[in-house]
C-alpha cells in the first residue's frame, strides 16, 4: 500500500474509502462527467488492478475502421430568450419565409413598417440560404468573420415554436439523441460550456438522458489537452511507476481503436471479460493514441487556424471556450458540442443593447461556420434561446413573450450547398399578430417535439430520418415527416 505522502493531493479523501465504483468516483471527483478518456468500467480495473480473470469471448476481433464520420453540431445556446424571428430570420406564414406577414404584424418582433420584409428597399439577405434580414446584428456578426465562398455554402432552416421564458427548463438540447444517433468523436462523445447534464442552459429532454454521456465541460484550452494527459490520469488512477504508466496507455490505445458500436458492446461486459477481449483482440499494443492524440495536438492555442478566427484565444473568455469547443468537435475529438451565452435577457433592453449581444452571437456563428470552411468538413449548427421577447412598434424590447420565440440551424458543406427539400426553409409558421402559429405545426408549442425535430433533419443529411423513432425514442410527425425536414442527404 502506498503511503500517504503518495496520495494524489486533492482527490483522495481520508475518510473515504479508495474509490472502486462509478458512483464513489464520482463522488470523490474521479469522474465527474463521461468526458473521461476510459470506459467507466476500465476506471474500475484500474482501481482495482483486477487485470486476469477468466471470461467469454463476446467481443468479435474484426476491422477497427468507424467508417465515414457523421455531420458534427455545435450549438449556441442563448442564455435569457433573445430575438431570433423577425429583426435576425426572416419568418413568414404557413407557406414560409417568403409568404410575408400582413403589414403590421412584424412592430411586435423587432422591425417597423419600414423595415418590414415588403417595405421599399428592403432586400432580404438569402448568402446563406436561410433569409435574414438585412439589418440584422446576428447577420452582421456573422458576414464579419466568413467569406462569400464559405456562405456559398451553407443553407439553413428555422423552427417556429415557443418556449418558456427565463428557465433552463426548456428541453432544447438534443445532444444525447444525436449521440445515439452515432455521433461521437474520437475521444469523448459530448462537450458543453456549462457544468450541468445537457452541458449547456437549457435542458436536454428527460427521456434524451444517458448519464454515461454527459458533455465533458470545456471552459478553456487547457480543458481540451487536459482530456489526454496521460500523467494526470496515471496520478488520478494511483498508478505509481512506469509498469502502471504503460498499463494506462494500453487502456487508453485500445478505448481509441474500438468503434462506437463494438465500445457499446464492450462496456456492456463485465470487467475480467473486458480486459481478456482487449488482450485477445490486440488492442493493447497500439502506440497511436499517444501519436496523434497528445495534449499540443488538442490545445487550440496551437491550432493556426483557430488562433486566426478566435486572435484572442489563450486571454479571453468567450473566445477561450467557443473557439476550443469548436476545435474538438470540428477535428472530430467529440461529436458534439454546445456554447452557452449569457446575457440574452432582453426584456427592458435598448436595441442598441441587444444589437451587440446579436452581433456577438453572430460572430461566434460565423467563426464557426469559417473554421469548418478551413478544415474542410461539414458542420450543423443550431442556435436557440430560452423563450422569446416582444417590442411595441419595433421599438426596444418590451417584455419575454415565450410565443415570439424561434431556433435555427444552418448546415456547411465543403463540396456544395446542401440541397433543400422543396425549398423548405421554415418549419411552423407565425400568425398575423406577430407570434407562433401554435397549429401550423406540431412543434409550435412543444420543445421537446422542436429538439426531435432537429435530430430529424440532422438524419435527414445522412439519409436516415427513417430512423428518426429508433433515434429519439418516437416520431411525433407520423406519415408528416417530410413536411418537418428541410435537408437532404449531404453529398
Amino acid at each position: 500500500m502506498r503511503s500517504k505522502k503518495h496520495q494524489p493531493t486533492g482527490y483522495m479523501h481520508p475518510d473515504h474509502p479508495k474509490p472502486i465504483t462509478r458512483r464513489q468516483l464520482m463522488a470523490q471527483g474521479f469522474l465527474g462527467t463521461s468526458g473521461a478518456i476510459l470506459a467507466p468500467s476500465i476506471l474500475s480495473v484500474f482501481s482495482q488492478r483486477a487485470l486476469g480473470a477468466d471470461a467469454g469471448t463476446a467481443l468479435v476481433c474484426t476491422s477497427t475502421s468507424t467508417g465515414g464520420r457523421m455531420v458534427p453540431v455545435l450549438i449556441f445556446d442563448l442564455a435569457g430568450g433573445g430575438n431570433i424571428a423577425g429583426s435576425n430570420v426572416i419568418v413568414g406564414g404557413k407557406g414560409g419565409q417568403s409568404d410575408i406577414l400582413p403589414a403590421g404584424s412584424y412592430s411586435t418582433i423587432g422591425l417597423t413598417g419600414a423595415k418590414e420584409p415588403a417595405a421599399a428597399g428592403v432586400t432580404v439577405n438569402k448568402e446563406y440560404g436561410l433569409a435574414f434580414h438585412p439589418d440584422s446584428p446576428m447577420l452582421a456578426g456573422m458576414n464579419s468573420v466568413t467569406t462569400a465562398a464559405t456562405r456559398a455554402n451553407v443553407e439553413g432552416v428555422l423552427f417556429c415554436a415557443q418556449s418558456n421564458d427565463d428557465t433552463g427548463n426548456n428541453p432544447h438540447n438534443p445532444l444525447y439523441w444525436l449521440a445515439k444517433g452515432g455521433l461521437t468523436g474520437s475521444l469523448v462523445s459530448l462537450v458543453g460550456s456549462n457544468a450541468s447534464a445537457s452541458g449547456g442552459n437549457s435542458a436536454a429532454p428527460a427521456s434524451s438522458i444517458d448519464p454515461s454521456k454527459q458533455p465533458s465541460r470545456i471552459t478553456r484550452p487547457s480543458d481540451g489537452s487536459g482530456l489526454v494527459n496521460p500523467g494526470k490520469l496515471a496520478t488520478i488512477l494511483g498508478a505509481g511507476g512506469a509498469a502502471d504508466s504503460a498499463g494506462v496507455k494500453k487502456v487508453m490505445d485500445a478505448i481509441k481503436m474500438m468503434s462506437e458500436a463494438k465500445l457499446t458492446q464492450f462496456n456492456a461486459q463485465d470487467v475480467p471479460t473486458q480486459v481478456q477481449d482487449l488482450i485477445r483482440c490486440g488492442y493493447i499494443n497500439s502506440s497511436e493514441y499517444l501519436s496523434k492524440f497528445t495534449p499540443a495536438a488538442l490545445d487550440a492555442t496551437q491550432d493556426a487556424m483557430v488562433k486566426a478566427l478566435y486572435p484572442q484565444i489563450g486571454t479571453d473568455g468567450g473566445q477561450n471556450t467557443a473557439g476550443t469547443i469548436a476545435k474538438l468537435v470540428l477535428d472530430g475529438y467529440a461529436g458534439a458540442g454546445v456554447v452557452s451565452l449569457g446575457g440574452y435577457d432582453y426584456h427592458g433592453q435598448s436595441r442598441a443593447a441587444t444589437g451587440a449581444k446579436d452581433r456577438e452571437a453572430g460572430v461566434l456563428i460565423g467563426r464557426a461556420l469559417e473554421l469548418a470552411a478551413q478544415k474542410k468538413t461539414p458542420v450543423m449548427i443550431y442556435v436557440y434561446t430560452d423563450g422569446g421577447v416582444s417590442c411595441a412598434g419595433g421599438g426596444d424590447w418590451a417584455g419575454d413573450s415565450g410565443q415570439r420565440s424561434a431556433t435555427f440551424a444552418l448546415v456547411y458543406n465543403p463540396t456544395a450547398k446542401t440541397p433543400t427539400r422543396n425549398n423548405n426553409r421554415q418549419i411552423g409558421a407565425y400568425t398575423a399578430a406577430g407570434a407562433v402559429d401554435k397549429t401550423a405545426a406540431v412543434i409550435g408549442d412543444n420543445v421537446e417535439t422542436l429538439s426531435i425535430a432537429l435530430v430529424a433533419n440532422w438524419l435527414a443529411l445522412h439519409g436516415r430520418e427513417g430512423e428518426l423513432a429508433k433515434v429519439a425514442g418516437s416520431n411525433p410527425f407520423g406519415a408528416n415527416l417530410e413536411k418537418y425536414l428541410a435537408f437532404m442527404k449531404l453529398t
